[in-house]
């Protein structure tokens, strides 16, 4: 069996603070919580990756990287403005086991 694997794009630390401060009062022991350290946005998960594909993989996804330019996200509310995701990466590789 493979490496579970994701492309995700990590925001910038001030979104995520923003973010951590809409959260934290929500949080209760019914969930189970990620540290604000480990968000992201999932581009797409990769269920059973062979370790012999990963370089490849690796590479594809730096390329498509490479090719993408920046662009933003945006989260938006009816009790809040937009808050805009700018600059980030496209591409960040992570292996999960």
């Amino acid at each position: 069996m493979g490496e579970r694997l994701f492309t995700a794009v990590v925001p910038p630390v001030a979104v995520i603070d923003e973010l951590g401060r809409w959260v934290d009062p929500r949080r209760d022991d019914a969930w189970r919580w990620t540290d604000a350290s480990d968000w992201h946005v999932t581009l797409a998960f990769y269920a059973d990756v062979e370790p012999w594909r990963y370089d490849e993989l690796v590479e594809r996804l730096g390329g498509a990287a490479d090719r993408t330019r920046h662009f933003s996200l945006s989260r938006r509310s009816r009790s809040r403005s937009v808050s805009q995701l700018s600059a980030l990466r496209p591409v960040n590789v992570t292996v999960t086991a």
